[in-house]
């Protein structure tokens, strides 16, 4: 393996008698065995030759003292590309090294005020009965606040004042959306009554908190006009393997309104080639809808099916195709891709995701003129008010208005 990445024999040797390349080699191995390109190999073994080498040049000598080196390497790369990208490769290696048992598992940080923490865990989990997700969101959230707290110098729950929570809510409202905040003041809100329920603070200073007002249809949602959708579409070189997947992944969305986890979540055994149908099992709101396949969808599904997908045993539908090419644990793969053919296309991109495509098939059937109830099931809602929310702006009716009035003008 290592004359894959060395051709110079001196080099060669220098490394190969060294007390950290039977680690290397065997994780480059295992990464050759999960289908990982020679030209990746190589950089992926520069960079930890170049990092064992480091740690050496500190008086390293066994495998598990390469922990406390990570950081002081990652500081010694004065590239910001570089360093993320190195970083991503050592925490990589230092885990299969942990997951084979070369070297133990390191030890990790103690939450700030994790007693607190815990109990208030097991309080939504037991007491609050809420779902596992949920709690975990909660958690996070109450934590960052009291890591927070710990780096301003509190170190006790009862020294929370409302100054310091103040301090912590206009920097999170510069962070993110007033919408989000409303979630997230709320989550803090709980946790302080918590807090004080429990005798943990002498007064109740959930008031403190000021969740941020929201306004019922306050925005109008995004959409692309058919034309608009087509132009997104051609801007995909459907010549590449990626290319045919980003295709057929954003067709559907286009064409069923479905949501990024939805395309994601697809399986092979959602299509029924014989009676072309195509099932969406286990809906945001735990309903399930049959869809007939259509050609063109069909025929982009097929294209990446036979040119385009990894020849892997997975029964998901769509694959990365970066080594190990695995099936996607998250949605946010759909999201970056209509992003990115969003700004191929010529479109502004600020804050505009796959969701954009939903909204423009919801949008397309209200002005074709089908009814709401319709257009609910379709896009698999249960509440026709969350319908209501995607029909916001009747275009069709509007320019009828204007060429109407443009007409008595003249």
């Amino acid at each position: 393996m290592w004359e894959l990445i060395y051709k110079n024999r001196q080099k060669l040797s220098s490394v190969q008698g060294r007390w950290f390349s039977d680690p290397i080699e065997g994780y480059i191995t295992h990464l050759k065995f999960e289908g990982y390109s020679n030209k990746t190999l190589q950089g992926y073994a520069k960079v930890l030759v170049n990092f064992a080498s480091f740690a050496e040049e500190q008086g390293t000598c066994k495998t598990d003292q390469l922990y406390e080196w990570v950081e002081p390497f990652s500081e010694h790369n004065l590239n910001p590309l570089s360093k993320e990208r190195d970083l991503k490769i050592i925490t990589r290696f230092l885990g299969y090294l942990q997951e084979t048992g070369v070297v133990p598992k390191a030890k990790t940080k103690t939450r700030a005020f994790s007693s607190t923490l815990s109990q208030y865990e097991v309080f939504l989990r037991e007491i609050r009965g809420l779902k596992p997700n949920t709690v975990a969101e909660q958690i996070s959230y109450c934590s960052k606040f009291l890591r927070y707290l710990r780096d301003s110098g509190v170190t006790r729950v009862r020294s929370i004042n409302q100054d310091l929570i103040e301090r912590f809510i206009v920097a999170e409202g510069s962070r993110y959306a007033r919408k989000t905040m409303v979630n997230k003041c709320a989550a803090l809100r709980k946790f302080l009554s918590y807090l004080h329920s429990k005798g943990r603070i002498r007064i109740d200073l959930s008031a403190v908190i000021a969740v941020p007002r929201l306004y019922k249809h306050e925005r109008c949602p995004r959409f692309l006009n058919r034309a608009e959708i087509e132009h997104v579409l051609a801007s995909i070189d459907r010549g590449s393997a990626t290319g045919k997947r980003d295709y057929a992944m954003l067709l559907l969305l286009a064409t069923y309104g479905l949501r990024s986890a939805e395309v994601v979540h697809l399986s092979l055994d959602d299509i029924d080639w014989r009676t072309n149908k195509l099932y969406i099992r286990k809906r945001k709101p735990g309903n399930s809808s049959v869809y007939p396949l259509s050609g063109t969808v069909g025929n982009a599904i097929i294209d990446y099916l036979k040119n385009g997908r990894p020849q892997k045993g997975y029964r998901s539908l769509f694959l990365s195709h970066n080594a190990p090419h695995k099936p996607f644990k998250s949605p946010s793969v759909v999201r970056e891709a209509a992003k990115r053919y969003m700004h191929l296309a010529g479109f502004d991109v600020v804050s505009v995701g796959a969701h954009i495509f939903r909204y423009s098939c919801a949008q397309r059937l209200f002005e074709d003129d089908f009814r709401l109830k319709i257009i609910g099931d379709y896009l698999g809602h249960r509440d026709l008010d969350t319908t209501r929310r995607y029909m916001k702006i009747d275009i069709k009716h509007l320019r009828e208005v204007a060429l109407n009035d443009g007409e008595d003008l003249l």
